[in-house]
């Protein structure tokens, strides 16, 4: 169950009860549980406060909600179980789709975040973002001869090519390259 739902259901508040006592429209409650949007710093310390349990982590649970999370959580788990498959110096190669703002980059840096958070960032090492792969050339026929090098990632050993192009994302995943859409 949503965490905010959780709370709400606790308090056994209808969602209409939920936005009178915080001062919000009924919208902002269905798009807190939808996951859709965020509540506020604030607004999380007064949940923590309705629920009364010590046990409930809403800041973490709130926050994992967010899309950049929920993403950066998927490719966190994707990565450390296609690394604890290969043998030490796999270069790991995935794209990630999104429209203009999306929050492809940001996801990037959580992921690098949880990396070090875990220390694993020494083993598996940092992920690098390759940004706006657009159609100068045929990328889906030259992926495997893409290097490093023509990316000027010569420190990175994984890499991750960020595209807003559906086109692209669509015909690398017709090839067997990992994409992840927001």
């Amino acid at each position: 169950m949503h965490i905010v739902k959780q709370v709400r259901s606790k308090l056994g508040d209808s969602q209409e009860e939920f936005a009178k006592r915080l001062a919000v429209s009924v919208d902002t409650v269905k798009s807190w549980e939808l996951g859709r949007r965020k509540p506020s710093e604030a607004r999380i310390g007064l949940f923590s406060l309705l629920a009364g349990d010590d046990d409930l982590d809403l800041k973490k649970a709130i926050q994992d909600m967010h899309p950049h999370h929920a993403m950066a959580n998927e490719i966190y788990e994707y990565i450390t179980e296609e690394l604890d498959e290969k043998e030490s110096g796999y270069e790991l190669r995935f794209v990630i789709y999104g429209e203009s703002g999306s929050g492809k980059s940001r996801a990037i840096h959580l992921v690098n975040e949880k990396l070090t958070d875990s220390g694993k960032l020494d083993l598996i090492g940092e992920l690098a973002e390759c940004t706006d792969l657009v159609h100068q050339r045929n990328l889906c026929k030259a992926w495997d001869i893409i290097t490093d090098q023509d990316l000027a990632y010569q420190n990175s050993q994984h890499i991750v090519f960020s595209t807003m192009s559906a086109d692209i994302a669509n015909s690398l995943e017709q090839n067997n390259i990992k994409v992840f859409r927001f």
